[in-house]
């Protein structure tokens, strides 16, 4: 069976979860035996699912998007004869976010918010993930309360050495550093816009993340130019959580770790994904399990305070031992962050389309990973802190992040939570306006194209702008530039 969805593209991803849910995938091309149509009606949205080319169920008009959810979820419950799974009618990547105005009313918010989630029936196990994300998203909410709201910076460099096979974000594969000084100055001069608009709206960044792609791609002196931008341009407060992904060990070396820490980045992801190698020459990995050991090894020395690894579940011919294997380097190593990622198949990806030629592990067998490593983390005394599913994510599983005392990332938090102004530089970077009342946002998607991102830069650096025109500009003092 497979859908076909027919609204705005607001709605594709929650659309895409509850489909995949009762097993029914997108139609690529040609007919679909599902049509679900959303259009926009007085006083809300009217929702309409089409079987095979008869209408079996129209709803009344929803208010919101949560209607939709518990609409669609209904209608498909009752036509595949599938019950609700575990997140019972939550839809959408920021499941967290739908807890956030219980975080910031007054009042018993964990009674309120417990309710919720009963009336929208998500299993116990769940609600007790959920919750415990939502306590250390609310802690970093009441310190806001106290001062003004800051901003994130978010600096994209799409390159990779290789195409791993699950992945969608490169946007070209290139050696280190190979012809990268042209965007390495785009980027410099993307970065010192940033920092003129973070000046003028009165923005104090207070996290700096660079991601992609891998970042450490670019030379040690290519990275220095960057970092050198950043520190000569945005203002930064005393503080700030500075990241930088490291993802592929083959990238890392003593000498860019030197730079990195010389200019103030505190947090540094080295992501293995997996540790054995047999598994990593499937997916297209340039590395093996030794350079990830060494790489760590390299970033301890270099004196980086915090250290998150990135797992995923669910990878060809992955197995229960494969991942307890995992969890053995995870407690020996001890990095402060965890990420445990379970496998989703991305349009753009090598995977996509072709799932059956990659041997990838059943469903239950990916849910015992998972159980198994939220259960050893757990007692090796990490918390989970954030989480996020994707669009593509089939059965009831998200995205994790855990974290030791006192370590939870900044960035992560805020850029799950959605009520924070980001800013994004480089090819690919997403900037995000929140508007007046939290929940809306206005964003800008930078070309992830690295020839036409330089080509029409400056155009983008004052489309970027645009997006905060409803926020006033600084008052200037004598002498001092915008």
């Amino acid at each position: 069976m497979n859908y076909r969805f027919d609204g705005p593209v607001s709605f594709s991803s929650m659309a895409a979860q509850a489909f995949l849910h009762f097993g029914i995938s997108y139609a690529r091309e040609g007919t679909a035996s599902w049509i679900f149509r959303v259009q926009e009606a007085p006083g809300g949205w009217q929702a309409a699912l089409v079987h095979e080319g008869a209408c079996c169920a129209v709803s009344s008009v929803c208010r919101n998007r949560r209607e939709i959810a518990h609409f669609l979820m209904e209608q498909l419950a009752g036509q595949t004869g599938k019950p609700l799974g575990r997140w019972g009618f939550m839809l959408g990547m920021r499941p967290v976010k739908a807890l956030y105005p219980f975080l910031s009313a007054a009042g018993p918010w964990r009674e309120f918010a417990e309710r919720f989630l009963e009336n929208e029936k998500v299993a116990p196990s769940v609600r007790e993930l959920l919750m415990e994300a939502a306590q250390c998203q609310k802690a970093v909410l009441d310190q806001e309360k106290a001062g003004t709201t800051p901003a994130a910076l978010y600096i994209h460099i799409p390159f990779c050495p290789s195409h791993c096979a699950y992945c969608s974000f490169p946007a070209a594969i290139v050696r280190r550093g190979e012809a990268l000084d042209s965007f390495t100055a785009s980027l410099c001069e993307d970065i010192r816009r940033a920092g003129a608009l973070s000046r003028r709206k009165h923005f104090v960044i207070e996290s700096i993340y660079f991601g992609g792609g891998t970042p450490t791609i670019l030379t040690a002196a290519q990275m220095e130019r960057v970092l050198d931008a950043v520190r000569a341009s945005v203002p930064l407060q005393e503080r700030v959580e500075w990241t930088v992904e490291a993802g592929r060990p083959d990238t890392v070396d003593p000498v860019m770790l030197q730079v990195l820490r010389r200019h103030g980045v505190n947090r540094i992801s080295i992501n293995p994904q997996t540790m054995q190698d047999r598994i990593l020459a499937k997916v297209s990995r340039t590395h093996g399990s030794r350079d990830i050991l060494r790489a760590f090894r390299e970033v301890r020395e270099a004196g980086f305070p915090v250290v998150n690894m990135d797992f995923i579940c669910g990878l060809p011919e992955q197995t229960i031992a494969d991942m307890e294997e995992n969890l053995r380097v995870i407690c020996q190593l001890r990095p402060e962050n965890v990420t445990i990622h379970t496998l989703a198949v991305k349009r753009g990806s090598p995977f996509f389309e072709k799932e059956k030629e990659w041997k990838l592990p059943p469903e239950h067998e990916v849910e015992a990973m998972l159980h198994l490593t939220q259960e050893r983390l757990l007692k090796e005394g990490y918390h989970p802190y954030y989480l996020y599913r994707q669009k593509y994510m089939t059965d009831d599983f998200a995205n994790v992040g855990y974290a030791l005392e006192g370590r939870d990332s900044l960035y992560n938090i805020q850029m799950i939570g959605e009520h924070q102004h980001v800013i994004g530089a480089g090819a690919g970077a997403v900037s995000k306006a929140v508007l007046p009342g939290g929940f809306r946002l206005k964003k800008l998607y930078m070309p992830r194209q690295p020839g036409a991102y330089e080509a029409k830069l400056s155009a983008l650096c004052s489309a970027r702008d645009a997006l905060w025109d409803f926020l006033p500009d600084r008052k200037k003092t004598a002498g001092q530039e915008s």
